[in-house]
């Protein structure tokens, strides 16, 4: 019986001690990571401009949403964190979506902007 928990203590040690050396990620990695975030800010960008072309959000509400990415991607830069997946990323597209009444916005915003619709 002592056998059985000294190998499940010692099972329990390895993986608390292995899985951060797994987690570490290298230089070319996170470069790699963050060369992809700004390309997918530059999509982004690119969505809100056809939702203003478009008249679903005004060129004020565009140029607000725009800043506010570029805001964020200078706060990661400056506390080096790497984007990701995690809390409030919204449905399937990085955090960005319709909202309750047709509002567009990312993952805090959802249905603060955007054409009303009326039965939804």
């Amino acid at each position: 019986m002592k056998k059985k928990w000294l190998a499940l203590v010692a099972a329990v040690l390895l993986v608390a001690f292995a899985v951060p050396a797994f987690a570490a990620i290298t230089d070319a990695q996170k470069k790699e990571i963050l060369d992809l975030q700004k390309q997918i800010v530059e999509l982004r960008k690119k969505m809100i401009d056809k939702y203003v072309e478009a008249g679903q959000l005004t060129p004020e509400q565009g140029k607000l949403m725009k800043d506010r990415m570029d805001q964020m991607e200078k706060y990661r830069e400056q506390n080096g964190i790497l984007p990701g997946p995690g809390m409030m990323q919204g449905g399937g597209c990085g955090g960005f979506g319709f909202g309750a009444n047709g509002g567009f916005g990312g993952p805090m915003m959802r249905g603060g902007w955007g054409v009303q619709t009326q039965g939804l």
